[in-house]
């Protein structure tokens, strides 16, 4: 059994030496204070415990993998593992502390905004107050704009726009837009759903401002043309995401073109200039004036001011000649100048022949009417005049007309009754009386001749109010010639359908 525990030798006469203990002396003391407060018959530490790496009432236990120092209390943060942990130090002999610890035995954590292996990362941009996860580094919410786990992201967005612009041909024209993202975007510009680049005639530049995370670009047209109105857009992209901006308008300004003119007549003395401004120069017309000069002339007059503004114009030239070809010139203008002039030739209307008096007319058409009447008598009398065999067959007298229904709306006797060689089988009643008869004799002698003008409007007032006299004043005027034959015509069963209309002859 050998000695009991704090003695040795053959004899167990001699006590355990320092740092010695239990039976025999057989066991080592392990007390973090030393050997003197390791009872050499327990080894139990009076105080202070265990040292490093041991553990256990007499400290007689070495410390379990991912243990370690006085009593085994510690535990390892080793990023390789705790096969590299030093059960006495802690310290990881490869690889380093793991995530979220720090300093020598990797026993420190993060400290505030700091994570990953050995602290060294920084957290993203977290809510106030609060701090990312010190082993994976993931906010529990970002802090605007911030995004994803990280907070570390800025979506790329367009956070200036580029404005309208207007101006004049031939000058420069600068855009410019501003970005934000985390990464830094790359900005690219765009007419219509045209990239652009940099070249001889335009020029992009671009200025990083990492602390703000903004990219500030600019489209610069060294010498605007006609070809560059048009919307412009910049568009930000990294690779959270891509922004396009709203367009911005550029208008070249230019002196106004394109003039569609018209001329028509108005008269023979005025012409009607119209037109349109088909193109106005992104510009509005302010005046338009108008020239002109007969088309055989080599100058032309004065310009005439026409309208103040707006596209379409009109305009009369008046005091020209008749039957005249003359060239008009129209101009517009605008803020940036008069435009070229726009010629179109016209011709005023030729002069209208002079009217002849309204007497003369009605005089001369009545006149024409009786003579016409008095012809057609003659032609008519000398083909009854003839001889033929048929009038030598013709019975003598002629044939009367019988009495018939409608006698009452015979003709006036004026005429007939003047001819004693044809008598009517009944005696005429004639319509008007006797007096209007000797009326319309008297008027006979100048019924073929011009109405004097001062006389005209009570002429045709007194005609027009009796038709029949205005027949028997008519027929009175007549050649006498014609009355036999118009009795001889009139008594005619063959024309009794005729005769019952008035003024028939």
């Amino acid at each position: 059994g050998g000695c009991e525990a704090g003695w040795e030798e053959d004899n167990c006469q001699t006590v355990c030496s320092s740092g010695k203990f239990g039976p025999n002396c057989a066991n080592t003391c392990h007390c973090s204070n030393g050997n003197d407060v390791c009872p050499i018959d327990t080894g139990i530490c009076t105080s202070g415990g265990c040292k490093a790496g041991w553990k256990g009432d007499s400290c007689q236990t070495v410390c379990s993998s991912g243990e370690f120092g006085p009593n085994c209390t510690n535990t390892c943060h080793c990023a390789a593992g705790d096969d590299v942990c030093s059960i006495v130090t802690g310290v990881c002999t490869s690889g380093g502390c793991a995530a979220g610890w720090s300093g020598d035995s990797c026993q420190t954590g993060c400290e505030h905004g700091a994570y990953g292996q050995d602290c060294l990362k920084t957290c993203g941009q977290c809510v106030p107050n609060t701090t990312c996860d010190v082993t994976t580094g993931i906010c529990s919410e970002c802090e605007a704009p911030w995004v994803g786990g990280f907070c570390v992201e800025i979506l790329a967005e367009v956070t200036e726009d580029p404005q309208d612009l207007a101006v004049s041909l031939n000058q420069p024209a600068t855009f410019t837009c501003i970005t934000r993202g985390e990464p830094l975007p790359t900005v690219t510009w765009h007419h219509g759903t045209d990239q652009l680049f940099s070249g001889s005639e335009m020029r992009i530049d671009s200025f990083n401002d990492s602390s703000a995370h903004t990219v500030t670009s600019t489209l610069t047209i060294s010498s605007v043309q006609r070809a560059n109105n048009g919307q412009y857009t910049c568009q930000s992209t990294n690779h959270t995401t891509s922004d396009t901006s709203q367009p911005a308008t550029l208008k070249v300004l230019e002196r106004p073109e394109d003039i569609e003119v018209s001329v028509t007549p108005s008269s023979e003395t005025t012409l009607q200039v119209r037109w349109s401004v088909e193109f106005t120069g992104n510009l509005d017309i302010t005046q338009s004036q108008v020239s002109y000069k007969q088309s055989s002339e080599t100058s032309f007059g004065e310009w005439t001011p026409a309208v103040t503004n707006g596209t379409d114009g009109k305009h009369d030239i008046s005091n020209l000649s008749p039957a005249t070809n003359y060239t008009v010139r129209v101009r517009a203008r605008n803020s940036e100048g008069w435009s070229d002039p726009t010629e179109k030739e016209g011709r005023t209307r030729n002069k209208p022949s002079s009217p002849l008096p309204l007497g003369a007319v009605i005089g001369g058409t009545v006149g024409a009417v009786v003579v016409i009447g008095a012809i057609a008598a003659g032609l008519f009398i000398f083909r009854r005049r003839l001889p033929g065999k048929r009038d030598e067959l013709r019975p003598s007298p002629v044939a009367k007309r019988q009495n018939n229904d409608d006698d009452d709306i015979q003709l006036g006797a004026v005429g007939p009754a003047a001819s004693p060689a044809v008598r009517p089988k009944t005696a005429l009643k004639p319509r008007h009386s006797r007096r209007a008869s000797k009326k319309a004799h008297a008027m006979s002698s100048d019924f073929r001749q011009p109405i004097p003008i001062n006389r005209l409007e009570s002429e045709f007032d007194r005609r027009h109010a009796n038709d029949d006299q205005l027949f028997n004043e008519e027929y009175a005027a007549l050649p006498k010639t014609l009355g036999r034959e118009h009795a001889e015509a009139y008594y005619d069963e063959e024309n009794a359908a005729k005769n019952k209309f008035k003024n028939i002859i």
